[in-house]
């Protein structure tokens, strides 16, 4: 690595999971791509083990931001997005993890496209955790496929944690994230992308390992009344763009109507 800046900026907000979070963090050390910068920032959290830190410090790719309260997986990112200088801006969950090739691939997908492509993300594995209804571990791929047309609708249908890189001059142009929202902040950007004329792409290949686990999780169904109130809120404020967009208009209210019926979300991570 020669330049002063490195080629992806990583944020990872941490709240109080930090088995997860090393987890998390070995995965990301273990790229094959190494021009990366990682910032963590722990919202609130209860501080990470001292000896933890320190291992975690001596890598000079690594730092560690702390909020003194928890603000929220919005304000949480945009802190990191300050702090960063990459070209990408990548996001991660703090119960999440990479295969090693993510950033590669991700690399190899962007560092040619064209100025109005605002962001990637890429096909996914999904753990499924034995919870009420679901007696055993599960396994299974969610593919994207990379050469076809981007099918809007699917990324309104994913949370920032499934593979999001996102531009830095698209961050520039269109903001961070809206941290009056507590749980749609992710589709909250991706509708200001669109908006601004952006597109997205995907990676080719599967690269995230998402872990739908029973602990507490922003996208559990005990949020479902306040991710219901805040996808009327988006409905309400993209109307116009998605007067033109239907099917997006229509995806949003059913999703806003199987939360109201008490329905998860399939393969989210915040």
């Amino acid at each position: 690595r020669t330049r002063s800046a490195p080629l992806f900026s990583v944020v990872l907000p941490t709240f109080d999971r930090y088995d997860t979070l090393l987890r998390s963090i070995a995965s990301i050390q273990g790229q094959t791509c190494d021009d990366f910068e990682l910032i963590v920032v722990e919202d609130g959290t209860s501080r990470l083990r001292k000896r933890d830190r320190d291992r975690l410090l001596a890598d000079a790719r690594i730092k560690i931001l702390r909020n003194d309260s928890n603000l929220g997986p919005a304000a949480a990112r945009n802190r990191g997005i300050e702090a960063s200088r990459g070209r990408y801006v990548s996001f991660i969950d703090d119960d999440d993890e990479w295969l090693s090739t993510f950033l590669a691939a991700t690399l190899s997908r962007l560092r040619r496209t064209k100025k109005e492509v605002g962001l990637s993300w890429c096909s996914l594995i999904c753990i499924d955790y034995p919870s009420r209804g679901r007696r055993r571990l599960g396994v299974r791929i969610k593919e994207f496929s990379a050469f076809r047309r981007v099918d809007l609708s699917t990324l309104l249908a994913l949370g920032i944690g499934c593979g999001i890189t996102v531009k830095r001059e698209c961050l520039q142009t269109i903001g961070g994230f809206d941290t009056a929202l507590r749980t749609v902040e992710d589709s909250d950007l991706f509708l200001r992308m669109l908006v601004a004329g952006y597109r997205p792409v995907v990676v080719p290949g599967v690269h995230v390992v998402i872990h739908n686990h029973a602990a507490p999780r922003l996208t559990c169904s005990a949020n479902n009344a306040v991710r219901a109130r805040e996808t009327d809120w988006l409905l309400a404020k993209y109307d116009d763009f998605l007067y033109q967009h239907p099917h997006l208009h229509r995806l949003l209210r059913s999703g806003r109507d199987g939360l109201l019926a008490g329905e998860d979300t399939i393969c989210s991570s915040a």
